[in-house]
């Protein structure tokens, strides 16, 4: 067995046919390495020919939720993308790669949950570094893009009612992408963390509730299930109007400046609307006499300063009965006005 080694060189590192190449301080070796002989220890030709090295290159599995572009950079691209999560084995000394173009159908928003095969591409190598595609073999093994359900945002509004429940008719189950849920079912005490008004409010609980008709394309296997479901939910001021209990006291004039300005009772003051076993006090409105003339007389009220107290006040909104012509439960209060008794 004979066998040589040497010293070789190229005119080009690239792959290519037809290149020139010379050996030089050949020498054999082996077990019947004596029994021959090479002339001049060298030798070169213009017949060379240097192959593709080959590569490997393994993409790493991805994630993305439903609704979402894989890649915000890449908005509207499902192929192309230059990702660099990766691994490559076989490149050349000093040689290196730092990104790869990578496409699936599941990067675009409407694709559904599940598994889709993710490919690589056209590997690109840092600015300046000498590496070159056309000097390799590449095998690109391929991905799993597993594409995740979404979560819900459920909103909705109601008017106050002195209840923690939502029901499904005060509620949407909002998606991707304009995709919607029509929500269904009573609810039930404890969907809201609290029973008073409130501005994005947590839904802690989804009981007595369902999605309902899907909208604009959902899926329900699309999404998380309502347990999951981020919430943001509006408890709106319950209006208030007083109706009655309103009384005035009778005024005895003095014959000294008396004034129109009535003494009122609001303690007993009646509210439509109100929620039962709520704690509501009535405070500011004032109230005047039309005419101090003896008798029966009207009591004119003024609701400008009226305000609500009381521990559930902050749930409602005050408005007055006196909000345009001819408006409903229009209050005034009646007492008697006493002459100014004459001494005997």
């Amino acid at each position: 067995m004979v066998f040589g080694s040497g010293i070789g060189a190229t005119s080009q590192t690239d792959v290519g046919d037809n290149v020139a190449f010379s050996v030089s301080n050949i020498y054999l070796q082996g077990a019947d390495a004596n029994n021959y002989y090479l002339p001049g220890g060298s030798f070169s030709g213009n017949n060379g020919r240097i192959v593709p090295r080959p590569l490997s290159v393994t993409l790493s599995d991805q994630q993305k939720v439903y609704g979402n572009w894989f890649d915000p950079r890449a908005i509207g691209q499902t192929s192309g993308i230059p990702y660099s999560d990766f691994t490559a084995t076989g490149l050349a000394p000093g040689e290196t790669i730092d990104q790869v173009l990578i496409g699936s159908l599941g990067m675009h928003p409407d694709a559904n949950v599940g598994n889709y095969a993710l490919t690589g591409s056209g590997a690109i190598a840092p600015v300046g570094n000498a590496f070159k595609s056309s000097n390799y073999a590449i095998t690109y093994s391929p991905a799993n893009l597993s594409v995740t359900p979404a979560p819900l945002l459920v909103v909705g509004e109601r008017v106050y009612d002195g209840t923690t429940v939502m029901s499904g008719s005060q509620l949407t189950a909002l998606g991707a992408n304009g995709q919607f849920f029509d929500m269904q079912g009573a609810g039930a005490q404890g969907n809201l963390a609290s029973k008073n008004v409130q501005i994005n409010g947590l839904m802690t609980s989804f009981q007595g509730l369902s999605l309902g008709q899907a909208q604009n394309g959902a899926l329900a296997s699309n999404y998380l299930p309502l347990e999951y479901a981020q919430s943001g939910v509006d408890i709106l001021h319950r209006p208030l109007v007083v109706t009655s209990g309103i009384t005035a006291s009778d005024k005895t004039l003095t014959g000294a400046g008396d004034s129109l300005v009535a003494t009122l009772q609001l303690n007993n003051a009646q509210f439509d609307q109100a929620i039962p076993g709520d704690i509501l006090e009535l405070q500011g409105v004032t109230g005047s006499f039309e005419s101090l003339q003896p008798g029966l007389r009207r009591v004119n009220l003024d609701y400008s300063s009226a305000v609500l107290q009381g521990v559930n006040a902050s749930n409602y909104e005050l408005r007055s009965p006196l909000s345009g012509i001819g408006a409903p439960h229009q209050m005034v209060a009646q007492a008697t006005v006493i002459e100014q008794a004459v001494p005997p």
